[in-house]
């Protein structure tokens, strides 16, 4: 083959290269039209209504194949979404053999139905926010992946707290001094319980 043809047909390469880039759309665009995507799952931790502690995950299929999804740490005693990950564009094997396993070393992951999932992270939310804590600051990004409430006409019933009251566990990475001092303007001392890790 001659090098004008090679150098025709690198170029041709290079060109449907850059046009299929051009076509696929960005990570962004992706998480707007995330919704119109369907579900590939959806999981909890199996202890979750005894903990109080659990991740939600919400898988969705791309067009291409590859999953978006969100892995978000819930706590259903005080604080809500302390947590949250998003991630596109990741084949399946590498999300089920790197992601699935890393989670499942915290607990056993079960399917759960998507009105129970929504009512897990929504309620707590709201629950976080009536004793004075917003959700995590990616969690604005992550509900995109999320149907959105007014999706479901009811969502299942889910206790959040204990019998009633707040109890804070504290976590690694917390500001213990901070979600004391918020439980104590909110609900008033005595009226939360404590376990603090130290």
């Amino acid at each position: 083959m001659s090098s004008k043809k090679k150098n025709k047909g690198k170029a041709y390469k290079k060109k449907k290269s850059t046009m299929k880039s051009l076509l696929k759309p960005t990570v962004g665009q992706m998480i707007s039209m995330a919704r119109s995507y369907p579900v590939y799952h959806c999981l909890v931790l199996d202890n979750w209504r005894k903990s109080g502690l659990t991740h939600v995950i919400l898988a969705r299929e791309q067009p291409d194949g590859h999953l978006i999804f969100v892995d978000i740490l819930v706590d259903l005693l005080c604080l809500g979404v302390k947590d949250c990950l998003l991630k596109a564009n990741m084949p399946r094997p590498k999300y089920h053999s790197e992601f699935l396993a890393r989670t499942e070393e915290l607990g056993r992951l079960i399917d759960t139905p998507l009105d129970l999932a929504h009512a897990i992270v929504y309620g707590a939310v709201d629950y976080a926010r009536s004793l004075g804590f917003e959700p995590h600051p990616d969690y604005q990004r992550c509900q995109m992946l999320l149907e959105p409430r007014e999706a479901f006409d009811e969502l299942p019933e889910v206790e959040f707290g204990i019998e009633g009251k707040p109890r804070y566990v504290s976590g690694p990475y917390d500001d213990i001094d901070f979600v004391l001092e918020t439980l104590r303007d909110n609900v008033g001392q005595g009226n939360f319980d404590t376990f603090l890790m130290l």
